[in-house]
């Protein structure tokens, strides 16, 4: 309590002039006020009081004088509209163990030396409907006496008879209740009233004659501590506070003068900094880019480029022979024809990264388009297991289908969402029964429905594998543009890197999550965590963002493209 009291004082101290003499005053003026109100309260709770219990004793009077037989102990009895109880003396004492009103008054009634005939007590009640209602409940008990018995002496009084019972009134004091809230109103009105005519007079005196130029000197003070040096104080009181003010003026133009000087200079060189940062940052990044494009890249176009040339030239060299008479045997017509399956095969895988590097770069310049529709899980997960299916039979590996059957319709882009899952399969045919595989040669292909802690439904795609896994320090660089676990120029497995930042990036553009789960030796899962609806504001905040990278980066603006001959 007293650390509270001195932490008001100290703050009190470092108020302001204004402050400090306006919150004393009014401190002052509501502590009068309050002792005030609270006298006429008091005075008045006591006359609703006494008014309450001259009708209570008129009430048991005439639930008394309405018959002359007490009602058995302890039932209300309604009389002429008055519901009151009777208790004898013992069953007043059971009552008394759980009733506090019924204890006290026998308590008073059996008090030896100077016995209560009465007691009341009242309660409040709060109910809640429309509006705050606040009901008032009044108790009442008198004593029931046997025959007086005189005094000893004829100038001593009689004692009162042995109690008999008491009786007990219990009725709702709405008028009570009402008039005490009215009263509390005039009462706070009041007061109010006065605090504020009290408040008003003694700012108005005091603000004119001293508080206005040292308020207005301190507002000055605060916007210089602010950094505004172009601020000004204008007090015209024709005294000491006039000079004052105008030696602060004469000071803040000398400050704001060397202030302008050195701002231009920082501004200045802030500037420059800014740009060459800038530059060389999108130097920096164009270059990693290039060097990478050209370490990855230039390797996979030149093997399948170098197979499509040099099968090409045996092909040659067979038909020269043909021409030359040379009769072409069965064994060079299937070579032939297996040069041919070879050429077509390169060409292929030729034409499959040229379409991923134009995917990509298509995503990032913003240049997509959505065809949102009404999915089917179950559909999509059987269309995409007819299309790898083939390639897994090839290699020897079992695919199996588990998709829960009461998965909810999804609005999406299919054919995007079908090419996460179909890169996850893909990739999964490829790597189970490389090097380092375990178990057997088998990949699962998993729909089932998610719910997160906020009740919101996910649908979740997971593709699981028995092949090598991938180690934890390389489960981010996956995701990465133009990178293989496997980096070395004689991996097994060709290709760009650029499959997973595909999907990454179309997960990204779905409004999806992936997720990856994996262990060297343990195989891998791959899952993506589809909402059940899209939000297309977010898909064209997206779109605008990489556009305006795009343009930063000074590529070619998708935004308006030229026609492709591809399209």
């Amino acid at each position: 309590m007293f650390k509270l009291a001195g932490a008001i004082i100290n703050r009190i101290r470092r108020m302001a002039l204004a402050d400090k003499a306006l919150v004393l005053f009014g401190a002052a003026l509501v502590l009068i006020i309050v002792i005030a109100l609270t006298v006429a309260w008091l005075r008045m709770s006591a006359l609703v009081s006494s008014g309450e219990l001259q009708l209570s004793r008129q009430m048991v009077d005439s639930w008394r004088a309405a018959a002359p037989d007490m009602p058995p102990p302890g039932e209300p009895a309604d009389r002429l509209g008055i519901t009151a109880a009777w208790y004898d003396t013992e069953s007043a004492h059971d009552h008394a163990e759980g009733d506090p009103f019924i204890r006290r008054a026998l308590a008073r009634f059996e008090r030896e030396g100077a016995p209560r005939v009465e007691l009341q007590d009242h309660t409040w009640r709060y109910r809640w409907q429309i509006l705050t209602r606040t009901e008032r409940t009044e108790r009442y008990a008198r004593a029931i006496r046997g025959p007086s018995i005189p005094g000893a002496e004829p100038d001593q009084p009689p004692t009162p008879g042995p109690l008999l019972g008491l009786i007990v009134l219990e009725r709702p004091a709405e008028g009570a209740a009402w008039l005490m809230a009215v009263n509390a109103i005039y009462l706070l009105n009041a007061g109010a009233a006065v605090l504020a005519v009290a408040v008003g007079l003694f700012y108005v005196l005091l603000h004119r004659i001293i508080l206005k130029p040292v308020d207005v000197l301190r507002q000055g003070v605060d916007k210089v501590r602010e950094g505004d040096l172009a601020h000004r104080v204008d007090v015209q009181t024709h005294d000491e506070f006039e000079e004052l003010a105008s030696a602060f003026n004469n000071m803040l133009a000398t400050l704001q003068t060397n202030e302008q000087r050195l701002r231009n200079a920082r501004s200045a060189l802030e500037s420059r900094l800014s740009e060459l940062a800038e530059a060389n940052k999108v130097l920096f990044e164009a270059n990693r880019l290039k060097s990478d494009f050209l370490a990855n890249v230039s390797h996979e176009l030149r093997t399948p480029l170098n197979s499509i040339n040099g099968f090409a030239e045996l092909l040659l060299e067979i038909a020269q022979a043909s021409d030359q008479g040379v009769e072409e045997t069965p064994e060079k017509r299937a070579k032939r024809l297996r040069y041919l399956q070879y050429i077509h095969t390169a060409g292929r895988d030729l034409l499959e990264m040229i379409n991923g590097l134009l995917e990509m770069a298509k995503l990032e310049a913003g240049r997509f388009e959505l065809n949102v529709q009404a999915v089917s899980v179950p559909t999509l997960c059987e269309t995409l297991s007819g299309l790898v299916d083939p390639l897994a039979q090839r290699r020897g590996i079992e695919l199996v289908q588990h998709v829960e059957p009461d998965l909810p319709v999804i609005e999406t882009d299919p054919k995007k969402l079908q090419q996460v899952v179909f890169n996850f399969l893909s990739n999964a045919v490829k790597f189970t029964g490389a090097p380092g595989s375990t178990g057997p040669m088998r990949v699962e292909l998993r729909a089932e429905r998610l719910t997160d802690a906020n009740g919101t439904d996910r649908v979740r795609i997971s593709v699981i594998d028995n092949g090598p896994g991938i180690s934890h320090e390389d489960q981010e660089r996956v995701f990465e543009k133009f990178t293989q676990v496997d980096a070395s120029r004689t991996r097994e497995h060709a290709g760009t890197g650029l499959g997973l930042a595909i999907a990454k990036e179309l997960a990204g553009l779905l409004q999806c999550e992936i997720q990856l789960v994996s262990d060297v030796g343990r195989g891998s899962m791959f899952s993506v965590i589809v909402p059940l609806r899209l939000d297309l504001g977010i898909v064209q905040e997206r779109r605008v963002e990489a556009q305006f990278r795009d343009r930063l980066a000074g590529r070619r603006d998708w935004s308006d493209p030229k026609p492709d001959p591809a399209d």
